[in-house]
Formats: C-alpha cells, sequence, structure tokens
C-alpha cells in the first residue's frame, strides 16, 4: 500500500513538473543601467516582480553570485566582487541574467526589476538605487 502510495506521489509530481515546462514562458533580459565612464562594478541586488530568474549567463572568476525564486513569480539575483580586482565594467554585464514570465493565467503582477549597483570609481565606492531596469526580450538565453 505504502509503495503504490509513493509510487502514485512521484507520478503526480513527474506529472506536475512536466506540465509547468511546457508552458510557453516569454524571457527577457536584464542589463545594467549606464554608468559613468570607467566605473567597475564590485555588487549588485535586484529584485524580480512578476518573473523569476530563468538563467544566468557565466559567473565571473572572483564573484558569488546567489539566485531566489519564489514560487509567487518574485525573485531576485545578488553579485558580489570577492576581490577588488574582479570589478567588472558596463561591457562585461551587458546581459546579466534573463526572467522568465508566468503564463497569462499565472500572471498576477507586471514585470519589474528594480535593486542597486556598487560601483568604484577613483577609489571611491557608491551604491546607486534603480527603481526600473533595462528590460528587453532575450535573444540568446543563458
Amino acid at each position: 500500500m505504502m509503495k503504490a502510495l509513493a509510487i502514485a506521489a512521484c507520478a503526480v509530481a513527474a506529472a506536475a513538473a512536466a506540465a509547468r515546462a511546457a508552458e510557453p514562458q516569454t524571457r527577457f533580459s536584464v542589463a545594467i543601467p549606464d554608468l559613468q565612464q570607467d566605473a567597475r562594478v564590485m555588487a549588485f541586488s535586484f529584485r524580480i516582480l512578476g518573473g523569476q530568474v530563468a538563467g544566468f549567463g557565466r559567473v565571473p572568476a572572483g564573484w558569488q553570485i546567489t539566485v531566489s525564486n519564489d514560487p509567487s513569480w518574485t525573485g531576485s539575483v545578488k553579485g558580489q566582487a570577492i576581490v577588488g580586482t574582479a570589478a567588472l565594467n558596463q561591457l562585461e554585464l551587458q546581459e546579466v541574467f534573463t526572467i522568465s514570465q508566468p503564463p497569462a493565467t499565472a500572471a498576477t503582477q507586471p514585470l519589474a526589476v528594480s535593486g542597486s549597483i556598487t560601483t568604484i570609481l577613483n577609489g571611491e565606492e557608491s551604491t546607486r538605487p534603480f527603481r526600473s531596469m533595462h528590460i528587453q526580450q532575450a535573444t540568446q538565453l543563458p
């Protein structure tokens, strides 16, 4: 009896996962907003509403990246350079990560990304908040 219940539970979980995988999801890429020339990115923290992190390009050497996806279609992605020499320029962060939106039947809020970026320029660190990030339909998916 217990074995039959376990098999049934596995079958239900597999069917639900297959259904989620089959749902069409639009993907968007997120880019770091314009920075001062020669500024290097030391850290970033983004909050996603109405979507989840679907992919992240390469993790740069000397960086720690944390991704969190909530089942309610919110998420976050945080990253920071472990050492100052690992700081990145804006071109190295053109398409930081991709976001997937829920199917229309599950959408509860519009897609929005906000957060902050810590940069270093001429030896001085500064953190800037961003209420609206540049989001565009993804052409390549990490």
